[in-house]
């Protein structure tokens, strides 16, 4: 993959060109279209992702079928470290809204990067730990604001204890 397409993701500006170099020899370009399924909820296939362009809708379906949008991932998103790093399933859906553009870490490589004592894997799982701590963070927002609402719903309390916890 041609680096020069990571080189300007906020995502990498504390690397160096040569370590963004190696890392897009271990990455696989992808390309989907408008409402393509990138990540499905449940499985438990493919690697991270890092978002190059176009934007990405997450959802998560609901135990009666219905679903609720999570979040819009925009460029320089990387999403899909959850699953690879547990081995669990997914927790959600990621649709491609209108033509994406990704860079793909696949669970192999990305595993081997989280394993490995080199400077590229240090920065490497730095970064992962970065993006995560945002996005509990945000979650945490999110679920304060929810849980702020005026309860018409009983779903409303237990949802909050379940995750009080998460600060």
């Amino acid at each position: 993959m041609d680096p020069a397409l990571l080189k300007d993701l906020a995502l990498f500006s504390a690397w160096n060109e040569r370590d963004i170099g190696a890392l897009s020899t271990v990455m696989v370009q992808r390309t989907f279209s408008d409402g393509d399924i990138i990540l499905e909820q449940g499985e438990r296939r493919h690697g991270a992702f890092v978002l190059l362009s176009g934007s990405v809708r997450v959802e998560r379906r609901l135990p009666d079928e219905s679903s609720v949008d999570l979040v819009s991932l925009q460029r320089g998103a990387l999403f899909g470290t959850l699953a690879v790093m547990d081995s669990g399933p997914r927790a959600a859906r990621c649709i491609a809204s209108g033509a994406v553009f990704c860079a793909e870490v696949p669970r192999a490589e990305f595993l081997s990067l989280l394993e490995s004592r080199t400077t590229l894997a240090f920065q490497f799982q730095l970064l992962v730990l970065r993006d995560m701590c945002q996005d509990v963070r945000a979650a945490n927002l999110r679920l304060a604001e929810l849980v702020s609402l005026p309860e018409q719903e009983e779903g409303l309390v237990q949802l909050s204890s379940v995750f009080a916890g998460l600060s």
